[in-house]
């Protein structure tokens, strides 16, 4: 009898432990991480010799659970990504973080104006400021383990300052208010790139469209 009720007890934790690692392999969150685009995808500078960029945002809801394990937009936030490559021979360049703007609307520019005409019309234009970690919302949502995986790739993917020696090149992602955007076709992106040697700054501009949301 008693060996009857312990072989029960084993079977129930077995099955216990069986459960319970099962559901906690499935609602792991797994994150992929974002593939660096085509060189065909970039376009060059016609101020820079060697110099280009591509700036691509997520607006598909599967991308967006794909490399952020999250509904990035249904929590108010705009990824984009933004990769700048320097094959410039000779000249190394300076990309600062905090140069990078956006213009707030859609005015009259578009991917033909002059970078320096749209980054001089300061009117029209802001900065890209910081949002809030995910962590702070999602954690709601989803376990705490999962929530620190997403919260540490949303960190890691960060696009930072850098330096751009000949063949580097800088990449990552500005995390944007989606609500300032949610209505607009398009905007353009505008950065300055500062040659450390001659002391010049150079403006570059693109163009991003913002059509295509998909949920």
């Amino acid at each position: 009898m008693n060996q009857t009720i312990r072989l029960k007890n084993r079977l129930w934790t077995t099955c216990f432990f069986i459960i319970y690692f099962g559901i906690s392999a499935c609602s792991h969150v797994s994150i992929q991480q974002y593939p660096i685009p085509a060189d065909k995808s970039f376009e060059s500078s016609s101020a820079i010799e060697g110099v280009s960029a591509i700036a691509k945002p997520l607006l598909s809801r599967d991308d967006q659970l794909t490399y952020f394990g999250t509904d990035m937009m249904g929590k108010g936030i705009l990824p984009i990504y933004l990769a700048v490559k320097n094959n410039n021979n000779e000249d190394s360049f300076i990309l600062k973080s905090d140069s990078i703007t956006l213009q707030s609307d859609e005015g009259n520019s578009s991917k033909d104006t002059p970078a320096t005409e749209m980054i001089n019309n300061s009117q029209n234009m802001m900065a890209v400021t910081a949002v809030l970690s995910p962590l702070l919302f999602i954690a709601a949502d989803m376990s705490e383990s999962n929530a620190r995986v997403i919260d540490d790739n949303f960190e890691s993917n960060k696009f930072r300052s850098k330096t751009l020696n000949p063949g580097q090149m800088a990449s990552g992602f500005l995390y944007l208010s989606w609500d300032k955007f949610k209505d607009k076709d398009h905007t353009n992106m505008c950065f300055l790139l500062s040659n450390p040697v001659s002391d010049k700054s150079y403006p570059y501009c693109l163009n991003i469209s913002l059509k295509g949301v998909s949920q």
